[in-house]
């Protein structure tokens, strides 16, 4: 759990927004997002941004937010024992916009290499751009799957530690 910080404190406001355009290079897939105000007893109220449709805590319930950086990527909510893997639920896309350059690029350095050098470059360029798409698309679906993996593990231990704390449910 070294990778995540955690937030706890309860549920301000849960405010809902929707995306008036989606654009291709949106990295988000929902079209939806959610503004979650937690107050926290020792700090000043802060927002974090739920890029999902799911949202499992309401006013006034405990929670604690998981996130990497500024990515909100788990929620346990303490009062009704709820969690939630946003990286499950809401997945990123596997291929992105900057993949449409990096085959750009490909083609463009494959039809230079083709007049510099001939048809051997050919054989290494071809393949390179064939093979791209699908090795980033698999390579970004193992990192998504291990990344579930770790953040289903983080919501585990963070449940069985509300449940340590509020064995009779929270207050």
């Amino acid at each position: 759990m070294q990778m995540f910080k955690t937030t706890f404190g309860h549920v301000v406001v849960v405010q809902r927004f929707i995306n008036a355009q989606v654009t291709t290079a949106a990295s988000q897939l929902s079209r939806e997002r959610r503004g979650l105000w937690l107050g926290m007893t020792d700090a000043p109220d802060r927002k974090f941004v739920v890029h999902c449709t799911a949202m499992p805590a309401r006013r006034g319930h405990r929670v604690t937010v998981l996130t990497i950086e500024d990515w909100v990527v788990g929620l346990v909510n303490a009062t009704t024992g709820d969690a939630v893997n946003y990286v499950r639920e809401c997945p990123p896309s596997l291929l992105r916009f900057v993949d449409v350059g990096v085959m750009l690029s490909l083609l463009l350095i494959s039809i230079a290499g083709l007049l510099a050098w001939g048809s051997p470059v050919l054989l290494f360029a071809v393949p390179a751009a064939v093979l791209y798409l699908p090795l980033a698309g698999l390579i970004r679906a193992a990192a998504r799957r291990r990344l579930q993996r770790l953040i289903d593990e983080a919501l585990e231990e963070i449940h069985r530690i509300d449940k340590q704390a509020y064995p009779n449910g929270c207050p």
